[in-house]
């Protein structure tokens, strides 16, 4: 497996799953990102977030944080989840320390996070008076609204203080990391609750299994089935000026969005395969049919255009079949997988579109490219999942030399609009080939 998962925790807790992670044997280039605070996490993601093809969090919270400021994000994030037996093991620890140690008085961090609530403490856990389970984590930081989430070390620091002035706490029991560092700044007592050896590999393991089904799931076959009215009684075999005209406006939607699409002549209309991943761009994450605006602003028809997608070709081509049928009766694109049928509307034009399109022109003329050439690069980067890439995989996303793919490389970097961010070793000998970013 060829990819690279970022593990995302406080430079402390990265220390210690770093003595755990480096004797183990995964299928994935495993890195490590630290943040401080529970604040800072949101920006660090997106900073990093086009560099890993998977993330995982040292606990549920983090992971929730995440996906609650970057819904739009489709990697695998999973988090190292607490568990019962690494807090029991931890309180017997400190019972076998201290025989006297009044339990009453031990507080754990989550508990803290809201002044409406009671905090639980060691001694509800072995009286069995409150549960403990991921189920019920999960729960509770659903309630919890995103500044909640955000405010959580200032949150429960500051609970933690008013307790501890009280003479009413003698210790926080913390697996939040960040919350951890907030209160042992502050001077109180606290311990952390590591996850185990176990609990870490199991965790990563999985993560492995949840980026093979996410890479299943972007490579399972797409079929477009397009229905023109103009080709209604003609074959596959037949060629007409209509279908000549509609071949070649397809062939140019396919470039110009660095589609890769395998083009074929059918009854009635065409079909186009590709992937599940590619449509998904295509569509702005199944929810508009450009296509379908794209060959009515250039030949002047409103085909009926079904998607299909499925686990082999068969499936997802019966499904546009289908799919193409229901966009016959309703008038819309119809998409069609294993959730069922959905239509896909047409971009709208609104007023937000001429200033982009003045961006893309402002950016075009400063490069000294085409705007369609600048596009199509933007369609390779989307199409690759990365803004960094070398001169040779832009060449091969577009479909061009690598004197050309050179040449647009170097107008965009005199231009300010490439970065060159490091080197990649040739496989031969020569020299190593630069890795630019690209800041359209």
């Amino acid at each position: 497996m060829d990819c690279k998962v970022a593990l995302l925790s406080t430079p402390e807790h990265c220390t210690y799953l770093r003595s755990i992670t480096d004797g183990l044997s995964l299928p994935y280039d495993l890195a490590y990102e630290p943040y401080t605070h529970i604040a800072d996490l949101p920006a660090r993601f997106s900073a990093i977030v086009d560099r890993y093809d998977a993330f995982c969090t040292t606990g549920l919270f983090s992971r929730m944080v995440i996906l609650r400021t970057h819904p739009e994000c489709v990697k695998p994030v999973c988090a190292i989840a607490e568990s019962v037996a690494e807090f029991y093991r931890l309180l017997l620890k400190l019972l076998y320390q201290n025989r006297d140690m009044d339990l009453s008085r031990v507080f754990f961090d989550h508990s803290l996070w809201l002044s409406a609530d009671p905090p639980v403490t060691a001694l509800d856990y072995l009286e069995g008076t409150v549960e403990f389970g991921e189920g019920n984590r999960q729960a509770f930081l659903d309630k919890l609204s995103l500044d909640q989430l955000l405010q959580a070390d200032e949150l429960i620091s500051r609970r933690a203080l008013q307790f501890y002035d009280r003479g009413l706490l003698d210790l926080v029991v913390c697996r939040h990391s960040s919350v951890y560092l907030t209160l042992k700044d502050a001077g109180l007592p606290c311990i952390f609750a590591y996850p185990t050896a176990g609990n870490v590999r199991t965790s990563l393991e999985r993560l492995a299994d949840d980026i093979a089904l996410a890479r299943m799931g972007e490579n399972q076959p797409g079929v477009i089935m397009l229905s023109s009215p103009t080709l209604a009684d003609t074959g596959p075999e037949d060629v007409t000026a209509e279908s000549i005209a509609l071949q070649k406006c397809l062939l140019d939607f396919d470039q110009e969005n660095t589609a890769g699409m395998l083009i074929k002549r059918a009854a009635g209309g065409f079909e186009l395969y590709t992937t599940r991943h590619t449509l998904q761009r295509l569509t702005s994450q199944f929810t508009l049919c450009a296509l379908n605006r794209y060959l009515l602003g250039r030949l002047g028809v409103q085909p009926a255009v079904g998607y299909g997608i499925g686990p082999d070709i068969m499936t997802a081509r019966s499904r546009a079949v289908k799919a193409a049928e229901l966009a016959q009766r309703s008038g819309e694109s119809q998409l069609v997988d294993d959730s069922g049928a959905r239509p896909l509307l047409p971009p709208s034009v609104d007023a937000s579109e001429p200033a982009v399109s003045q961006q893309l022109q402002a950016a075009a003329q400063k490069a000294g490219l085409s705007v369609v050439t600048l596009q199509r690069i933007m369609s390779a980067t989307e199409l690759l999942g990365r803004r960094e890439l070398t001169t040779q995989e832009l060449a091969a996303a577009l479909q061009v030399t690598v004197a050309n793919a050179n040449r647009f490389m170097n107008q965009l970097h005199t231009a300010g609009l490439a970065q060159v961010v490091g080197e990649r070793k040739a496989l031969t000998r020569g020299r190593p080939t630069r890795v630019y970013r690209l800041d359209i």
